[in-house]
């Protein structure tokens, strides 16, 4: 049974004043349950707004709530802090959102995608996507490798997303009886593709990608462009409430210092998948496959991104020091 609006702000407001802890993630699945309704998450906020709360929110939504959500509800939302949205918009093809029972649209993820570019400098979007599943196809994958490269979400190589297979669930069920699940009920990726030419291209990836050298590069880019990022709005909110407007500038100027790094990053991460996936088309052959990493993700590229980001994260704290 779900708790009162009145319950939650109760507890918000024990753990700010107990424990001086102002950031919060929900963990419900998503805040416009039931059937698309916003009812329950606007009494949320007003009541924050009524009772000047001055917290911050990390919340779920589907992307089906673009088609009721207005821009007076995504500006309720952050004036009352929510810093990041998280919507599982696991593929841009309409035959895979049927398999994964999606009952949003492409057409809803990409107007909730197109919606809140609006609001980057105050909303976090983080989405999900499937890259590899049992029904992955070369031509699917390059759909979904196009719309992360539009939508700056190849910058965190979603392209290595993998599906999860959980006993009893409808795709364990089809795949056990297509013969493709190999696992034993605890290991949740192992399973066959039926597409084999995603075979080969799944196998290299996972294991280029988990070079020491590359595991690190992934996590440094992740933290910076998630949780960096996150930091940043929780900053802008903060300094948003105190009317302090040249904080609000030197936030917004790392900002954009993020955004011009992300367009380099999105567009390396977009190319390599691209070219692998041409590559899954015809023969595969792991040399040329090197040789596409080699030329848009070397070590020395690796480095370069890598000083850039620690660059921007100096400046922000320089800059922030000077304005004492």
């Amino acid at each position: 049974r779900e708790k009162s609006i009145c319950r939650i702000i109760d507890e918000i407001k024990y753990v700010i004043q107990k424990y001086n802890i102002n950031t919060f993630a929900f963990s419900d699945c998503s805040w416009d349950n039931p059937n698309n309704n916003l009812t329950r998450v606007t009494a949320f906020c007003n009541k924050l707004l009524q009772e000047k709360i001055h917290a911050h929110f990390f919340m779920f939504f589907k992307s089906p709530i673009v088609r009721i959500a207005t821009d007076k509800f995504w500006n309720m939302l952050i004036d009352s802090g929510v810093f990041t949205v998280f919507i599982g918009i696991e593929s841009f093809v309409e035959t895979e959102l049927h398999l994964f029972s999606k009952k949003a649209t492409v057409e809803d993820n990409i107007n909730i995608m197109e919606k809140l570019q609006e609001y980057k400098y105050l909303i976090h979007l983080q989405i999900g996507v499937i890259f590899f599943h049992p029904y992955s196809t070369i031509e699917n994958m390059k759909i979904n490798n196009f719309y992360l490269y539009k939508y700056k979400k190849a910058v965190q190589f979603q392209q290595l997303n993998t599906m999860e297979i959980y006993n009893n669930t409808k795709m364990f069920e089809i795949t056990k009886n297509d013969g493709l699940y190999k696992g034993n009920g605890f290991n949740f990726s192992s399973y066959d593709f039926a597409d084999k030419r995603v075979k080969n291209l799944y196998e290299y990836v996972m294991k280029e990608f988990s070079k020491v050298e590359k595991t690190k590069f992934l996590e440094e880019i992740n933290n910076y462009f998630r949780n960096y990022y996150d930091f940043l709005l929780i900053q802008m909110r903060r300094h948003i409430w105190q009317n302090d407007v040249e904080k609000q500038m030197v936030v917004k100027n790392c900002l954009d210092d993020m955004f011009e790094l992300m367009e380099n990053v999105n567009e390396k991460s977009y190319i390599i998948f691209d070219k692998l996936l041409e590559l899954a088309i015809g023969d595969w052959n792991f040399q040329k496959a090197d040789q596409i990493i080699e030329e848009n993700l070397d070590s020395k590229e690796m480095q370069k991104i890598i000083a850039q980001i620690r660059l921007n994260r100096m400046k922000y704290t320089r800059n922030m020091i000077n304005k004492k």
